[in-house]
């Protein structure tokens, strides 16, 4: 071995042994073998030591998948504690339980979806309701995912829920358009307007200018209830109990307005009844973002949607996404379809 290979394999051990002995005590997360990730921090922490002392303030219990779809899941949990103690919540996200204790994840917080930042929902009626239920976006069709809630509390500590599970439901393969260009078998209230600028997808989308001035879309006042209803006429024939499951109505919106919609609804409707979910949150910031929701999660005041309520002609012939917004508020609307 010449004298400049054993400088430079010396050098190489040297380095390699520095890197063993260096302590990963208080690094930012992800960790390596040996550590966990303490959410509370983001902060590796030996895995044979004792994790800091969780919130005594907060609490987060229940938390689970309420469903999938190919690209989304809806998060739902209970919580304890009070409004003035909340700091924030995240959802961590990862492929595998080791992942997840590694801090190896995808973290969503209020920076995007932001009723993670509220202990309760804005705009709600008399009574406050509790932030219960998020839905992330981003995931990969037929793969398996673990989750956790994080709860941060005002001096910094953590709450953490138990790990659940869930895999995301199968790419589809059939496509219904609601409203498409290829497929313009809808009718719109005067109030809307149908607009070839700032469409997400095509040529055209479906755009309001809020009034809250009674014009058959909204109410009157400085904020208003806007979800105007779209009527659309589309054979759904081909959907059966066996694939009712896996399907999910998919539409992007984009809202220019000063605040989110925090209590967000999605409804069917016609002389079948009206069929609405859970609120989602409808993020305001002028851009376009996909959203899918499983059918199955649709319900009235007695029972779920079932595959019979759309493929029986006639008993559902309309759609409505939104919720309360103030006065001049822009909602554009495109890509509605049904998938599975």
């Amino acid at each position: 071995m010449t004298c400049q290979h054993s400088a430079a394999f010396a050098a190489s051990a040297l380095l390699l042994a520095c890197s063993v002995d260096t302590p990963l005590e208080g690094k930012r997360c992800p960790c390596i073998d040996g550590y966990i990730c303490n959410p509370a921090t983001n902060t590796c922490v030996e895995r044979t030591g004792a994790m800091p002392a969780p919130s005594t303030l907060l609490g987060v219990a229940d938390f689970q998948a309420a469903w999938a779809t190919p690209n989304q899941v809806f998060w739902t949990w209970t919580s304890d504690g009070a409004k003035e103690d909340f700091a924030r919540y995240e959802v961590w996200i990862a492929t595998s339980e080791g992942d997840l204790l590694a801090g190896k994840v995808t973290r969503i917080g209020p920076e995007v979806n932001p009723e993670l930042g509220r202990y309760t929902l804005p705009r709600t009626g008399a009574a406050e309701d509790f932030v219960r239920a998020t839905l992330t976006d981003g995931l990969a069709p037929d793969t398996p995912y673990v989750a956790q809630l994080v709860a941060v509390d005002r001096v910094g500590s953590a709450a953490l829920s138990d790990v659940a599970l869930i895999t995301t439901s199968l790419e589809p393969v059939v496509d219904v358009p609601l409203f498409a260009d290829a497929a313009p078998a809808w009718t719109v209230p005067d109030c809307v307007q149908t607009t070839a600028q700032m469409s997400f997808s095509g040529s055209s989308h479906l755009q309001y200018t809020v009034q809250c001035s009674d014009d058959g879309c909204s109410p009157g006042g400085p904020t208003c209830w806007s979800a105007p209803s779209i009527a659309y006429d589309a054979d759904f024939s081909g959907l059966g109990p066996g694939t009712f499951g896996d399907a999910f109505l998919e539409f992007a919106m984009a809202i220019d307005a000063t605040s989110h919609i925090y209590w967000g609804a999605l409804v069917l409707s016609g002389p079948g009844g009206a069929f609405s979910t859970e609120p989602v949150t409808y993020r305001a910031d002028g851009k376009y973002r996909v959203y899918q929701i499983a059918l199955r999660a649709l319900h009235d005041a007695n029972r779920q949607l079932t595959h019979a309520d759309l493929s029986t002609a006639g008993e559902l012939t309309g759609f409505a996404m939104g919720g309360v917004l103030p006065q001049g508020s822009v909602q554009r609307l495109d890509g509605v379809r049904v998938r599975w």
